[in-house]
């Protein structure tokens, strides 16, 4: 109520009498000089170019999937835009986790010489094995050979052993002694090369087939990689050296500047997290053997037009006629894909399929992960605190602008308590053994186990809708809190204090892009 309130209510004729005796001393009433002014749509080009472009460039996506058609990656890139741009924090914890995995990577593969970006390479599903131009299986790192991760029910993914019968068995025995399963002396080959080698990525290493250098990474993946990251470096350096250099002028700073603060900042982090990561490869590198079983799983080639088509058809089934009362259920739906997403990157996810789009490839998160990025996300918030005592137009908006940045602040420190829960086993265990010979009283024992195990169940599932609800409930009052923000911000341009318009002095000396 109060948001609708601070929309409706119009800015008096006469503005507030305010004691500016200070700010009347130095700054003019009207801002005439062109070097020295900065007008609305400059601030808003300001902000709004360098959140999108910075933030463009400091997500650093994983490989597409393989077959996966340019559509496809298109959408999947506007999604996770989206989400950097919602909720910043959720790309921190995803950042970290790989950065952690990749360190972890690096450190099992020193003898070969493998960097940091090798590292990020193989973790984002950047090498893939072909026989030919068929393709055969994706490289991962494993820590045992034979180890597949699968997703189980409701998101959640469990660890399946396929044991010397694996893909990467076969192709690993195949390559060594030239055997197939069928073969009398397989089981021996497959156990003597689980001794030696940890996966498959491990075993074409050793034996010489994996011959990329960083060089070769950075030079043929990463297309102006290093110029676009310095680029967007330079200019959040400039944005953030801007907007502390304002109030040490006496210099008014805006709301959207302040938001775009945060983003500057947290891109930073970002940045940093993924230097060394490849920026947006396209297709992974392929290792090309000969006399290898294809895969049955090699996807068919699908033209640009023919997949946009069956995009757009997808969407429109859903108004036909007979479906036209779900329309109102068309923004549910879409919440509902945002909060799968977010859900993903919460928990967590270890894909060995390459369709996750957040994976991470860390089988358990360290207690420091979550400790730096708890306070990341406090930092975030916090910088949204700056305009506490900042003039508002109403006093409804500063209102609602204190209450949202609280929100934003303390709500992502709420799902410590989910991460904490996330290895728990939700499931009771009650089987109970009695030895009662008479007939009847064995009857009512069995009644009571029964409604003892119902109970337990019932329990279980009305804690589980409880905690889901939470997430829901408190994930959406964090998106709420940063539309009312934004909205908030931009409403403040009806009446800018004189001071906003002025430009800080030195920096129009400063080469820069924008303003």
């Amino acid at each position: 109520m109060l948001f609708l309130q601070a929309l409706a209510r119009p800015i008096p004729a006469e503005p507030e009498v305010l004691d500016s005796s200070s700010i009347t001393a130095t700054i003019p009433d009207a801002c005439d000089d062109i070097n020295r002014c900065r007008t609305v749509l400059s601030i808003l080009w300001n902000c709004f170019s360098l959140v999108f472009v910075c933030t463009w460039i400091a997500i650093h996506p994983n490989v597409p999937q393989v077959g996966r058609h340019s559509v496809n990656v298109i959408l999947d890139y506007v999604l996770i835009m989206f989400i950097a741009l919602l909720a910043p924090e959720l790309i921190i914890l995803w950042a970290m986790r790989q950065w952690y995995s990749a360190r972890r990577i690096t450190e099992k593969y020193k003898e070969f010489r493998w960097g940091k970006s090798h590292a990020f390479l193989a973790l984002m599903g950047g090498f893939v094995l072909y026989e030919g131009e068929t393709f055969v299986c994706y490289l991962w790192d494993r820590d045992c050979f034979g180890d597949s991760c699968k997703e189980a029910e409701h998101g959640y993914v469990k660890i399946e052993d396929q044991g010397i019968f694996g893909t990467e068995t076969r192709v690993a025995v195949r390559i060594e002694k030239g055997l197939t399963p069928e073969s009398k002396d397989y089981k021996e080959a497959a156990q003597e090369i689980h001794l030696k080698y940890t996966c498959l990525l491990h075993y074409l290493l050793a034996k010489g087939h994996i011959t990329v250098n960083e060089d070769e990474i950075r030079s043929n993946l990463n297309h102006g990689d290093a110029l676009s990251k310095l680029i967007a470096v330079f200019q959040t350096s400039w944005f953030i050296i801007q907007c502390i250099a304002r109030p040490l002028e006496h210099l008014a700073l805006t709301q959207i500047e302040v938001i775009t603060l945060a983003f500057a900042v947290l891109n930073f982090i970002t940045y940093y997290l993924w230097w060394n990561k490849p920026l947006r490869v396209r297709y992974p590198v392929r290792i090309v053997m000969a006399g290898l079983q294809p895969s049955n799983d090699a996807p068919p080639r699908k033209h640009f037009l023919k997949v946009l088509f069956k995009v757009i058809c997808s969407g429109l089934r859903s108004l036909r006629p007979a479906r036209w009362y779900t329309l109102p259920l068309v923004p549910i739906h879409l919440l509902v894909l945002f909060f799968y997403k977010v859900l993903d990157i919460v928990v967590g996810t270890d894909s060995d399929d390459s369709a996750k789009l957040f994976s991470s490839r860390l089988r358990k998160d360290p207690p420091q992960l979550y400790i730096a990025v708890y306070l990341i996300a406090f930092v975030f918030g916090a910088i949204h605190c700056i305009p506490w005592f900042f003039t508002f137009p109403t006093p409804v908006e500063q209102t609602l602008w204190r209450i949202s940045a609280l929100l934003v602040t303390f709500l992502p420190i709420a799902t410590a308590f989910f991460h904490s829960i996330n290895d728990r086993d939700f499931q009771f265990s009650y089987h109970p053994q009695y030895a009662v010979r008479h007939p009847f009283l064995g009857k009512v024992i069995d009644v009571v186990n029964r409604a003892v195990q119902w109970s337990l169940q019932t329990i279980l599932h009305i804690t589980l809708v409880v905690l889901i609800s939470s997430f829901v409930v408190l994930h959406t009052a964090y998106i709420v809190a940063r539309v009312i923000m934004l909205v908030s911000a931009l409403m403040e341009f009806r009446r800018l204090t004189p001071s906003a318009y002025r430009t800080v002095q030195w920096a129009t000396f400063i080469p820069h892009i924008g303003n």
